[in-house]
């Protein structure tokens, strides 16, 4: 998911594939933490805010699909949501990279231009390879290329000059 999503043409195709991409980095922290501790949520910080992306994602391709614009009030109910749930698993000041990529995740799923987006899925997953690099998780292998694949993504769908 994390490979496809920055290569496709369309935000309501790039939602899609991130509503999957979510449920499989839930599920990935579930088994990584219980692999690692014995309890589902060691990674409690990276799960919760990945439901609220995956939230805010079917709110995203609502509005898409609707053609409606992303009100302020949203915007700001899920900055508060990502920072407020995030820092409720918050255990270990590793636990802030997952609430500081949240936040360039909320930017880019509420932004209605592709080429934006792509920037800000940059950012998010540059500092989720961080994360994953520290806990371990293999996870950190979709990141980069989701790093990878972004890249290519804003060289193919750059505006060309005349």
């Amino acid at each position: 998911c994390c490979f496809a999503m920055p290569l496709f043409k369309r935000k309501w195709q790039m939602l899609l594939i991130n509503v999957a991409g979510n449920l499989f980095f839930i599920l990935n922290l579930l088994l990584l933490g219980y692999h690692e501790t014995g309890n589902l949520f060691a990674n409690a910080t990276a799960m919760i805010v990945n439901v609220v992306s995956l939230v805010q994602v079917l709110i995203s391709y609502w509005h898409v699909k609707k053609d409606t614009p992303v009100t302020t009030v949203e915007n700001i109910i899920f900055l508060l949501l990502y920072v407020g749930m995030g820092f409720m698993g918050f255990n270990r000041a590793l636990d802030l990279l997952p609430i500081i990529a949240s936040v360039f995740n909320m930017l880019a799923v509420f932004q209605k231009d592709e080429q934006k987006t792509r920037y800000l899925v940059l950012f998010n997953a540059s500092i989720f390879c961080l994360y994953y690099i520290i806990i371990g998780s293999t996870s950190l292998l979709a990141e980069l290329l989701a790093v990878i694949t972004t890249v290519i993504g804003l060289v193919k769908y750059r505006k060309s000059k005349v």
